[in-house]
């Protein structure tokens, strides 16, 4: 019982904690595309 307890107490934790990393790994995904736009938009108006 207090097992069972401490598993569902750590349960939301966890679902936090993998949230947070999504939204991180969501927000580097975009900011490396963001910035590989940009260079590519650079690029492009450089060479033409």
């Amino acid at each position: 019982m207090t097992k069972k307890k401490i598993s569902d107490r750590d349960q939301p934790r966890k679902s936090g904690q993998v949230t947070t990393l999504v939204a991180i790994v969501a927000g580097a995904l975009a900011g490396i595309l963001f910035v590989v736009m940009i260079v590519t938009l650079f690029i492009t108006l450089s060479g033409g």
